[in-house]
């Protein structure tokens, strides 16, 4: 009778694929993060460079401060937005490191479980001929016996 193929493993394999789909969130969730803060960053800096460009002629003291002012904020506020993008990259490149890790473990019990389905095959066929030369030897015996009867 055929045995049903049972790998010992596979609690442990679908823990490894639990977490290499919870990796790849986690790494989705800081690429968004990253991509969100470099488009503020290139808000910023179109905004800055609007700025720069505009000319108004001939203002009031007061009105140049506070514009130079307003440009010095703007220059600070992406300075900090490259600051935390810089973060959020490292944060993504240990990620993905986590991830690489984890789908090699992945990969490497998915290779374990097909040798074993393999192995399994391989016993099952070894099994089914010394069966049907069991079969076929009994045959064998019976048409020789009966033939000397």
């Amino acid at each position: 009778m055929a045995k049903k193929f049972n790998f010992r493993l596979d609690k442990v394999l679908n823990l490894k694929s639990q977490k290499v789909q919870e990796l790849k969130e986690a790494l989705n969730l800081i690429v968004m993060s990253r991509i969100a803060k470099e488009n503020e960053i290139d808000k910023n800096q179109n905004y800055l460079n609007n700025l720069l460009k505009s000319k108004r002629g001939v203002l009031p003291a007061s009105s140049l401060q506070t514009s130079w002012s307003h440009k010095t904020f703007i220059q600070d506020t992406i300075k900090r937005l490259k600051v935390e993008r810089d973060q959020l990259i490292e944060i993504e490149n240990l990620r993905r490191q986590k991830l690489v890790e984890a789908m090699k473990e992945e990969k490497i019990l998915l290779k374990l479980k097909d040798k074993k389905q393999i192995q399994h095959k391989e016993e099952l066929s070894k099994e089914e001929v010394k069966v049907l030369d069991e079969i076929a030897n009994i045959k064998f015996i019976n048409n020789t016996d009966s033939k000397y009867l």
